[in-house]
C-alpha cells in the first residue's frame, strides 16, 4: 500500500476547490450553502453546508462513479 497515496482525499479536495470557485449553485440540495436556512447552518455549522453539494462534472457522480469519487473508493478499498 502507497502511504503517500492514502493521504490524499480525492472527493474532499474537489469540493473544496468547487467551494472556492464561489459558484452559485441552481440545483439540489435547495438550502444553497445555508443562506436561505440559518437554521440549518446553526445545527449543521457554516462549514458542513458550504460544502453539501450536488453532483456535478468536477464532483463525479455516485451512481456511475468515474473520477474522484471513483479514486476515494479506491483508495478505500486499498486501505481495507
Amino acid at each position: 500500500m502507497d502511504l503517500k497515496r492514502q493521504s490524499s482525499a480525492p472527493l474532499y479536495e474537489a469540493i473544496e476547490t468547487f467551494r472556492k470557485k464561489r459558484i452559485v449553485p441552481f440545483d439540489v440540495p435547495g438550502h444553497k450553502r445555508g443562506r436561505g436556512n440559518p437554521e440549518l447552518v446553526d445545527l449543521l455549522g457554516e462549514r458542513c453546508v458550504g460544502i453539501d453539494v450536488n453532483s456535478t462534472k468536477p464532483l463525479d457522480n455516485l451512481c456511475h462513479p468515474v473520477s474522484v469519487i471513483k479514486e476515494a473508493q479506491e483508495l478505500t478499498a486499498e486501505a481495507f
